[in-house]
């Protein structure tokens, strides 16, 4: 049986299963709970109990107050619900308000998806998990290299595992991890950076135009809006130079198999990059009328940003409900 927990501050509510913390149900519902080791160490999630019942799940290192224990305070990672709740937690959907942080991490998992693109993930102090909102990217150092900044591949509810896509470029970074990263290697995490997020607030239908690993924040944002909002439209064009560009049409099929109301498009521009832009534009408009029913959020090339964000407002669609984040293209 599952329970209803409502926030006091926002309103929003998500279920709760048995044996499910709190923290990781609200994470997998899509809220931006305030967390960070998830394990019961660090005491980031710290909620109160307003109304209803729970209980322990886990051990917790993390030592509360008298005081904080008296007025119903509690850890959300480490308790489950045994009813309907109400409680007072820390929500963020402003990116202004993650704090800026630095974390020793570990690189895990190094994988060449194809002979141009490697993902690689970066495990975090068990102790430690980034907190960050869907679409942020984050600082690497790496000893003897300069620090490069990416995109996170994957969705806040697993915050101390990160992912990230790099494409091969002729640049040093590019061929330390494609030619001498291994599992192992530290890392410094710094960040999170960027205001490429979800309008948290809109509930209209979503479309999303991924440049090359410019869909690596476009996963982040598809897979934080299925967890919000399983049934909410969602249609995603991603545009490559190349076949190799669209590195992962598998993770596109999974969702197009698992939800009904999503679809994809794989555009190759072979080389005309500004050309494959504008008239993929031009059809998506044919099809997506009317067009202010979309919120849009695009990875794109500086050089076809202004006309690109331009024939959509020509189109209709409000600058309001636009959002760019720019890729490289060379």
């Amino acid at each position: 049986m599952a329970y209803r927990i409502r926030l006091q501050s926002t309103g929003h509510s998500f279920e709760s299963h048995p044996r499910e913390s709190i923290l990781h149900a609200g994470l997998n519902a899509g809220l931006n709970l305030t967390h960070s080791c998830e394990n019961g160490s660090c005491g980031e999630c710290k909620a109160r109990l307003l109304e209803g019942n729970i209980e322990a799940i886990k051990h917790s290192d993390f030592v509360l107050s008298e005081l904080e224990r008296t007025d119903k305070h509690f850890l959300m990672c480490c308790h489950q619900a045994l009813s309907d709740c109400r409680i007072e937690a820390t929500e963020v959907n402003d990116p202004g308000d993650v704090p800026e942080q630095r974390l020793l991490g570990k690189i895990g998992r190094v994988e060449q998806l194809n002979d141009q693109v490697v993902e690689f993930s970066v495990r975090l102090q068990r102790s430690k998990g980034l907190k960050f909102l869907a679409g942020q990217s984050v600082s690497l150092f790496f000893d003897g290299m300069r620090p490069k900044s990416l995109p996170i591949a994957n969705c806040p509810c697993d915050s101390s595992r990160l992912r990230f896509h790099l494409r091969r470029r002729d640049d040093a970074f590019s061929e330390f991890v494609f030619n001498t990263l291994k599992k192992g290697r530290e890392v410094i995490v710094a960040g999170p950076q960027g205001d490429f997020s979800l309008d948290e607030e809109s509930d209209r239908c979503l479309l999303f135009f991924a440049w090359e690993t410019g869909f690596a924040p476009i996963s982040s944002l598809i897979d934080h809006a299925i967890s919000q909002n399983p049934d909410r439209r969602i249609r995603l064009i991603w545009l490559g130079e190349t076949a190799s560009s669209h590195y992962l049409e598998n993770q596109c099929r999974a969702w197009r198999d698992a939800l009904d109301d999503f679809d994809y498009q794989l555009v190759k521009t072979n080389g005309l990059i500004a050309q494959g832009f504008y008239s993929t534009i031009q059809q998506v408009l044919k099809q997506s009328m009317p067009i202010d029913a979309w919120d849009l959020y695009m990875t794109v090339p500086s050089s076809v940003q202004y006309a690109a964000c331009q024939l959509f407002c020509e189109a209709g669609l409000p600058a309001t409900q636009i959002k760019v984040a720019l890729m490289q293209h060379a």
